[in-house]
């Protein structure tokens, strides 16, 4: 069940990103295919980076609904995205190394926080229940 102040965690894109698809895309130091590897690696990270977001957001859009079933979907969808989140961390790591662009772990593990409130809706002329 909702409560009326619910906190979840989800990653928030990471500051360095810009500056690892920069590396990635100039390949310094790499042969054509070592280059071609590490920015389809890049692509790949990058675009599985946003389809989480946007299914974390979604996720939270569920979680309006006023039927159980759907909040617990809701739910349910943005602990299977943290785990998948945490893998992409790991994705983001190799590529810093691969690129030589150092990341620390504060930057890794950067979450926001978010805080849902129920609205609650009172009928005109009722009370709310």
């Amino acid at each position: 069940m909702l409560h009326a102040a619910e906190t979840r965690t989800f990653p928030n894109p990471l500051a360095w990103v810009i500056k690892a698809a920069y590396v990635l895309q100039k390949g310094w130091g790499m042969d054509s295919k070592e280059k071609q590897l590490t920015e389809l690696l890049g692509l790949t990270a990058r675009t599985l980076t946003h389809l989480t977001a946007s299914m974390t957001s979604m996720s939270f859009e569920l979680m309006r609904s006023e039927d159980e079933v759907t909040r617990s979907a809701g739910r349910r969808m943005i602990d299977r995205m943290a785990t998948i989140s945490a893998g992409l961390d790991d994705h983001w790591r190799l590529i810093g190394e691969l690129t030589g662009v150092q990341v620390s772990q504060e930057q890794v593990e950067t979450v926001h926080e978010i805080q849902m409130q129920r609205k609650v809706v009172t009928p005109i002329g009722g009370s709310a229940s």
